[in-house]
Parts: structure tokens; C-alpha cells; sequence
């Protein structure tokens, strides 16, 4: 996968993860290169409207609060929310999750109510108190 490794520099360690994570079948890739890449380097917005696209499509979707409870582990709780946000997710922001956040149902709700914000973004908008 990755056809674009030979066309576009990737701008960072982000945008290649969150290609790898939005293109990640061989359908997916076609259809971002066929219906969202424009032959240009900055892939920023392109992906944006790509994930908007998936989630309105409804991937991710289906991954519930009890799904999140019961990974067995930090990789498999990392892809699970990466796939319910379409966003790459880091390590440490599982700890932002269990200190400022009341629970995962509370953060599907949140991402529900605020989709086109990353992960992080809602949980530090909550411990700032920005969201009532």
C-alpha cells in the first residue's frame, strides 16, 4: 500500500500515519487517489475531506464504549479509537483520556457531538471546561 510514496513527500510523521490509517485497503487507496487527490504535494485538506467522507459513509461507527472497555490492550485500544475517529491517536493521549474524561460512552458521545474534532482536541477541550 502507500501508492504515494513515490509522488508526495510526506509533510510529517502525522500525515503519513494518517494516510496509512484513512487508505488502509487497497479499495480505500483507490478511491482516495481516484476521487480526493489532487496532484499536489499538500495533502492536508485532502485527507480532511477523505475522512469526512469515510465517517459520513459511517466507518467507525459500529465500535461502541464496551468495545473500548474491554480492548485487551493499548495497540488494540489505540486502533480502536483511530478507527472511531479517523485520526492517528498516540500513545500518551490514552492517559489524558483516563484522567479528564468520565468515561469512554462520554467520549463517543463528545466525538458524536463534535465529529470533525480529533480525539485530543475534545478530551482538552473538556478538562478546560469548554464543553458543557
Amino acid at each position: 500500500m502507500n501508492a504515494l510514496v513515490n509522488r508526495v513527500e510526506f509533510q510529517s510523521n502525522f500525515m503519513e500515519k494518517w494516510y496509512n490509517l484513512l487508505c488502509n485497503t487497497p479499495e480505500r487507496e483507490k478511491e482516495f487517489l481516484e476521487k480526493f487527490y489532487k496532484d499536489d504535494k499538500w495533502l492536508l485538506g485532502q485527507l480532511g475531506d477523505y475522512r469526512k467522507y469515510q465517517m459520513q459513509q459511517g466507518r467507525g461507527r459500529d465500535i461502541t464504549a464496551e468495545d473500548l472497555m474491554f480492548a485487551t490492550n493499548k495497540e488494540e485500544l489505540i486502533n480502536l479509537l483511530q478507527e472511531i475517529f479517523l485520526y492517528p491517536v498516540e500513545e500518551y493521549e490514552l492517559g489524558y483520556i483516563a484522567k479528564y474524561l468520565k468515561s469512554y460512552e462520554y467520549l463517543l458521545k463528545l466525538h458524536n457531538m463534535y465529529p470533525n474534532y480529533p480525539m485530543i482536541k475534545l478530551v482538552l477541550m473538556e478538562k478546560q471546561g469548554l464543553i458543557k
